[in-house]
């Protein structure tokens, strides 16, 4: 369950989701419940600490948040890097830093204040920076942060962000024009471009290299962003954290601009090719869809099934088949 979503439901659907949250809270025979999402970054933390109060009387006290924050060059293309592969956008790297200041994604010193305002000492700010994290690793760094020290062991590890390439990244902008083109939504066209990223292309070699910004969009991140990361630092780590990797990004950074045109990568053959699978995996997702996001969800590990979804799928599994090949022929010609 996706609590963040409760914001976003309709006022006669959170009575039932947070219902269900607290049935599932008050079932939890575990010491800690983790409820987790990226979608969190858009939550007003004053509506999530009345909801908490008002709806979870009984957890209210002992609840804590824990969030991440990029440095901000590396928000800035993990940003680019996500919004494109879920065909939120389809613009250049360079041409998205419009998007991201007006967005005000930049500003975290402002946001973090707000949130900890309203949780005080049960909020905590971890930096998303490698050497900064226990075992060099955000998973561990999260357990640690919960259980308060390393003494722990993971069972098992779900990789729900994976890297992609320069190429690849071409090719799934290119696949996401083809979605939209198709009239398909944007949530299924986020499925999508996940089921690719995250299921097909990590088991195969993907030519290129990793996503990276030019010199000139770096500068004007920093000219951006530079007072907002002292003081970050300044507030919240208490040493320079942020604006020395800001500073780093500058200083590492090449004229070079990253190409996001498929045509750049690919033959016309393998284009048409990739805009002809990309229309038939539209046409085949809108005949199932429903049955399609369950069934892309569990493939990535993201949800157990119910009886009743399972039953769903077993009376979709020619659809589903079908849509797997032609996912599975789409990752294989992104990485031939």
């Amino acid at each position: 369950m996706d609590l963040s979503k409760y914001f976003l439901k309709k006022p006669d659907h959170k009575p039932v989701m947070m219902s269900e949250l607290q049935s599932w809270l008050q079932g939890c025979k575990e010491d800690l419940a983790v409820v987790s999402s990226e979608f969190f970054t858009g939550v007003p933390p004053r509506q999530l600490r009345a909801a908490i109060d008002r709806e979870l009387p009984d957890f209210a006290e002992q609840c804590r948040v824990i969030a991440y924050v990029r440095p901000h060059s590396s928000r800035y293309l993990a940003s680019y890097v996500q919004r494109s592969k879920s065909g939120v956008i389809t613009e250049t790297p360079d041409s998205f830093f419009d998007a991201f200041s007006s967005m005000k994604m930049h500003q975290y010193t402002y946001r973090f204040r707000r949130w900890r305002r309203n949780f005080r000492k049960n909020f905590t700010l971890r930096p998303f920076i490698r050497r900064e994290l226990l075992n060099n690793d955000i998973v561990d760094d999260f357990f640690g942060t919960v259980f308060g020290d390393s003494n722990f062991k993971l069972e098992r590890r779900i990789s729900e962000n994976t890297s992609i390439t320069d190429v690849s990244l071409a090719a799934l902008l290119c696949i996401q024009n083809e979605l939209i083109s198709s009239g398909l939504s944007g949530h299924l066209r986020a499925m999508a471009g996940s089921t690719i990223a995250n299921f097909y292309l990590p088991s195969l070699h993907q030519r290129g290299d990793k996503p990276w910004l030019a010199k000139q969009t770096v500068e004007k991140i920093y000219n951006l962003t530079a007072e907002d990361a002292q003081e970050l630092d300044s507030r919240f780590f208490r040493r320079p954290l942020m604006f020395p990797e800001l500073q780093k990004a500058v200083e590492q950074a090449q004229d070079l601009h990253m190409e996001v045109d498929v045509a750049a990568h690919f033959s016309m053959a393998q284009v048409s090719e990739i805009k002809l699978i990309s229309g038939h995996i539209a046409e085949q997702i809108q005949k199932c869809s429903s049955a399609w996001s369950l069934h892309a969800r569990h493939q990535q590990n993201l949800i157990e099934l119910s009886f009743a979804q399972q039953a769903l799928l077993l009376a979709n599994r020619r659809a589903l088949s079908e849509l797997d090949v032609l996912f599975e022929a789409a990752a294989e010609l992104i990485a031939d």
